[in-house]
């Protein structure tokens, strides 16, 4: 394990969400990939950030915190059964009539690591910013995503 590099581990069909997306249809997107989250591209398909269900809890948490009057976390528990996870992430996205898109939602920035860039340091950097995936580039040329599950799958193989 010691020797494998971000590389060995990527997946190189890297789903992308575009950032004109209405939140229904990032949920859609997800829902149908059965994914969290993933990089975010312009029209012209250039890397403009990343989005999760994290962001789509945050923007509904947002809306409706003054209304429930009650504290709110900054945490969302993904260990959710699978059997509930096409009716969460509809409910989670804003209410319709809202024109809120991916752009509004989503962290405008990526953590890029290299193809070269060993594992340990990969999840390093994960455990560090705090997040669940990172894009692997060459001269900002997207080339492949690794996930904490992808990290997770390489630990129990071993």
């Amino acid at each position: 394990m010691k020797e494998l590099i971000a590389q060995d581990i990527m997946k190189a069909d890297v789903l992308s969400i575009h950032a004109d997306w209405t939140l229904e249809e990032l949920a859609d997107f997800l829902n149908e990939h059965s994914i969290t989250g993933g990089p975010v591209v312009d029209d012209a398909g250039t890397l403009v950030g990343v989005v999760s269900t994290t962001d789509i809890v945050r923007n509904s948490t947002f809306a409706f915190k003054n209304v429930q009057g009650k504290k709110t976390t900054d945490y969302f528990r993904d260990d959710i059964d699978p059997a509930y996870f096409n009716q969460l992430i509809p409910s989670l996205a804003a209410q319709k009539g809202q024109d809120v898109t991916v752009r509004d939602i989503m962290t405008p920035m990526t953590f890029n690591v290299s193809r070269d860039m060993r594992i340990q340091q990969v999840a390093d950097a994960m455990i560090r910013g705090r997040i669940h995936r990172v894009l692997v580039t060459d001269d900002d040329k997207l080339l492949g995503i690794i996930t904490t599950m992808d990290l997770l799958d390489i630990l129990r193989n071993q």
